[in-house]
């Protein structure tokens, strides 16, 4: 199941040439490549990896193939395409299809009903941002061109927004967040309910009651991945809260991040504002970049204040905002907005 949603376990052995990584997942023995910047991912369609004996007498064992000596050559696409056919296209949007995750989620009826089930609730709060509504969603698509554009060649993996508002305002903002990200970034997306409480995004999505956040543990952390949930837009993923959300140790919430990071393109987390519970530092020193979410007129002005100087104590300081307007009377939209690093 989880090789199928593209979760899967590299072998720890890896061969390098010419800046691509080459190697194979331990469970279902496909062939993975990946460059310095990017995720492990299947090779791109209309691609195929040759592997050649080595030449140098006495070379090491490579542990991926037994009884001989081999190395990744490089990237041979012209065997495998039609000569009319454009070459495949590498980034993160072809890695994971959706007719793989459609083909995963029919393995068993059980699973199937549970899939579906989150996906009834996902559905009525994801289908109202497809597309999303062009004078709610212009602000917060300038606001991930504008934080993408700021990391100056770094990747843009973790996003952490942190909410000095309302949590049915938070839970509007991370859906529209969400879909602008996958929009504008492309790959797949993992949504975090770090609200350590049980009204966050995950409740929204219908996750709660489920296994979550609250269970990972740093010394088994190959067992959140079972505890990720595929939602019903493709390449858009889910991980709640947990049984126990209260019960998060920061510990294991931090020991995580890096590890979800490297196997999915972006992982956007959703927590209270920052003085609310002191492990949810644990999270934000770890967050590529840090959003606080604030609402015009209800959020407090000391609130937003004593956020900044918990950030800047602790040596958070790439922070940005996003200021929401209430909708005027008659008008059920939000307009997220004003972004100031």
């Amino acid at each position: 199941m989880l090789c199928a949603l593209g979760l899967h376990r590299v072998n720890p052995a890896v061969v390098w040439n010419e800046g691509v990584g080459f190697s194979r997942c331990l469970h279902c023995s496909r062939e993975l490549v990946r460059r310095a910047d990017t995720p492990w991912s299947r090779v791109p369609r209309g691609y195929r990896i040759v592997w050649r004996a080595a030449r140098a007498a006495g070379a090491a064992r490579d542990p991926l193939r037994a009884n001989a000596n081999f190395h990744a050559a490089a990237w041979r696409g012209a065997a495998s395409r039609k000569p009319s056919a454009r070459p495949a296209a590498t980034d993160s949007r072809d890695r994971t299809p959706p007719r793989i995750i459609r083909r995963a989620l029919g393995a068993g009826a059980a699973l199937m009903r549970k899939i579906r089930k989150i996906g009834t609730a996902a559905d009525r709060s994801l289908g109202a941002l497809a597309p999303p509504r062009e004078v709610a969603s212009r602000s917060y698509r300038y606001l991930v061109r504008r934080v993408a554009g700021e990391r100056r060649g770094t990747p843009l993996r973790t996003l952490l927004v942190s909410a000095v508002c309302g949590m049915g305002t938070a839970n509007e903002a991370m859906l529209m967040l969400s879909a602008i990200m996958q929009d504008e970034l492309g790959g797949r997306l993992l949504i975090v309910d770090a609200t350590l409480a049980e009204d966050g995004i995950g409740t929204v999505l219908g996750v709660d009651g489920q296994p979550g956040l609250s269970e990972a543990c740093a010394h088994d952390q190959w067992a959140t991945l079972e505890m990720i949930h595929a939602l019903s837009r493709p390449s858009l993923f889910i991980l709640g809260a947990g049984l126990r959300p209260g019960a998060s140790r920061p510990e294991d919430m931090a020991a995580i991040l890096p590890f979800l990071a490297e196997r999915f393109d972006h992982v956007l987390i959703q927590q209270r504002a920052i003085t609310a519970d002191t492990r949810n530092l644990a999270m934000a020193a770890r967050a590529d970049f840090v959003l606080v979410l604030a609402e015009e007129g209800r959020s407090r002005m000391d609130s937003l204040s004593a956020a900044r100087t918990a950030f800047r104590s602790n040596g958070i300081h790439d922070l940005g905002l996003i200021l929401t307007v209430p909708p005027a009377p008659g008008d059920d939209s939000r307009q997220g907005g004003r972004h100031d690093a």
